[in-house]
C-alpha cells in the first residue's frame, strides 16, 4: 500500500472533493455515548468553494487505497476557519457526528407499568429518527411500576442502558447498545505483513492493554473484534478507542484495544 495509491472524497454542501486537493484529516473515535468528532484542513480551495461550505451542513468523508476506500466520517459541519500558512490557504473544517442536534433535543414520556427497558429505547430513539445499527442487552430490565423519562435524549439513554448493565455507543450517527464486552466480528488479521506499523506498546491503564497503529483501515472503528499478531501483543482484542488521520505524508489508524 503505497502512498500514491491514497483514495478520498470529501462530500459536504453539495460538493465532492478528492485526491486534486491536498488534505489533512483526524477522526476519532471511542466506545462512549458521546458524538466523535472529525477535523479536516483543505489546502488551497477557491474563494467559492470556501464560501459554500456551511454550519450545519452534512459532511461525509471516505478514504482508503484503491479498490478499497469506505466511510469513516459521517456528521454535520460544526465551524469553518480559513487562514494562511506561509504560502498556503488553509480550510479547517470541524465536525461532530451527525447524531449530536438529536441526543440534545428533550423527551418527556410516561411508560406504563411492567415496560421493558427494551422497549423504551426503541420507542424513544424511533420517536427522533434515529439509526439502530443494534440493541442487544445484557439486561432487559422490567419497569415493575412504569417509567417516567425527562431530559436530553442522550441522558435519558444512557440511563437506561445503565440500568441493563449494557453500553451505548454512537459511530457515524449509528446508535449501538450491546454488553460491555461485546464487538463487531471484522475478521482482521494485524501483523507486519497487513498493516500494523511498529510494536504494539502496553499500556497501564483499566479499559484498555495496548496502544497499536497499523495504516489506515476504514473499517476499524470502537469495539471492533480484531486479532494482533506482535511480539508483544498476540491475541484477540477488541478496540477501545482510536482515530483515523492523515496528511501528506503518512495515512494511519491509531487504536486503543484490550484482550478478550
Amino acid at each position: 500500500m503505497n502512498s500514491w495509491i491514497r483514495k478520498y472524497q470529501l462530500l459536504a454542501s453539495g460538493m465532492s472533493i478528492s485526491e486534486t486537493t491536498e488534505v489533512h484529516f483526524r477522526v476519532d473515535f471511542d466506545d462512549k455515548p458521546e458524538p466523535n468528532t472529525a477535523e479536516f484542513k483543505l489546502y488551497n480551495l477557491s474563494r467559492d468553494t470556501i464560501s459554500r461550505f456551511k454550519r450545519g451542513d452534512s459532511i461525509i468523508f471516505n478514504a482508503g487505497y484503491e479498490g478499497d476506500v469506505g466511510t469513516i466520517f459521517v456528521g454535520d459541519i460544526i465551524k469553518v476557519v480559513t487562514d494562511w500558512q506561509e504560502t498556503d490557504k488553509v480550510t479547517t473544517i470541524t465536525a461532530g457526528d451527525g447524531a449530536g442536534a438529536w441526543l440534545n433535543t428533550t423527551v418527556n414520556k410516561t411508560f406504563k407499568a411492567g415496560i421493558r427497558a427494551s422497549q423504551i429505547i426503541r420507542d424513544i430513539i424511533g420517536g427522533f429518527g434515529l439509526e439502530i445499527g443494534e440493541i442487544r442487552l445484557a439486561e432487559d430490565v422490567t419497569y415493575g411500576n412504569g417509567r417516567t423519562v425527562h431530559g436530553k435524549l442522550q441522558q435519558v439513554l444512557r440511563q437506561i442502558v445503565e440500568d441493563c448493565k449494557s453500553r451505548l455507543t454512537i459511530t457515524n450517527g449509528v446508535i449501538m447498545i450491546r454488553p460491555p464486552a461485546a464487538g463487531t466480528q471484522t475478521g482482521f488479521l494485524l501483523n507486519s505483513d497487513t498493516g500494523l506499523i511498529g510494536t504494539p506498546g502496553y499500556i497501564d491503564a483499566d479499559d484498555a492493554d495496548f496502544d497499536v497503529e497499523c495504516l489506515l483501515n476504514q473499517r476499524i472503528t470502537a469495539n471492533s473484534l480484531l486479532r494482533i499478531e506482535s511480539r508483544t501483543a498476540r491475541g484477540n482484542f477488541r478496540v477501545v478507542k482510536g482515530s483515523h488521520s492523515g496528511d501528506d505524508q503518512n495515512w494511519v489508524t491509531q487504536m486503543e484495544v484490550v484482550a478478550i
